[in-house]
């Protein structure tokens, strides 16, 4: 019973280990100032192919998160323009303080989900897009294409995966995010 005692102490030692391993590793993949790097460069690529009139200008965006999160979203909105000729007219209901004060999380959370938003009002003349807080922990982004369309079927399921709110109301898409 001793040496059985033994073994099952070695094995679950050695799950526990494992499991502290792999633990590492996410963490190490899902490191937000990591993240928060490559999405960093990817808005900026955006913004020099897209949106930049010179090649050689420096990025707009701040290194920090919450100081870029407004330049971000302009860059992804003026992109759309450029590229497939959907202006879209980005409003804020959020204070500028309360937006630098933006967690990390949060700030790429956000990006996703203007991002999507945004490629839902390709093939329209035009879009607005508020952002708005949704109660204590979340925030409200309402999409309001030149005419009504229906959601993408992508955003839908991927809102519905994530447990997102996504609505339409008036002809706009609304969307709840946490903060």
């Amino acid at each position: 019973a001793a040496d059985e005692a033994t073994v099952e102490a070695v094995a679950a030692r050695a799950a526990a280990e494992a499991a502290d391993v792999a633990l590492a590793r996410l963490q190490r993949a899902l490191d937000p100032p990591g993240l928060w790097a490559f999405e960093r460069e990817r808005l900026c690529r955006i913004w020099h192919d897209w949106v930049s009139v010179t090649l050689d200008a420096d990025c707009p965006l701040a290194a920090d998160p919450g100081a870029a999160v407004t330049d971000a979203v302009a860059i992804l909105a003026d992109a759309s323009r450029e590229e497939c000729g959907v202006p879209i007219d980005v409003s804020w209901s959020i204070d500028e303080a309360t937006r630098r004060s933006m967690g990390l999380a949060s700030v790429l959370v956000l990006l996703r989900a203007v991002e999507e938003l945004v490629a839902a009002a390709r093939g329209s003349d035009g879009a607005s897009l508020s952002i708005g807080p949704a109660g204590d922990d979340e925030l409200e982004l309402v999409l309001t294409p030149d005419a009504a369309r229906p959601a993408p079927a992508g955003l839908v399921a991927s809102a519905a995966d994530v447990g997102w709110d996504l609505a339409q109301r008036d002809g706009a898409l609304v969307l709840r995010i946490p903060t």
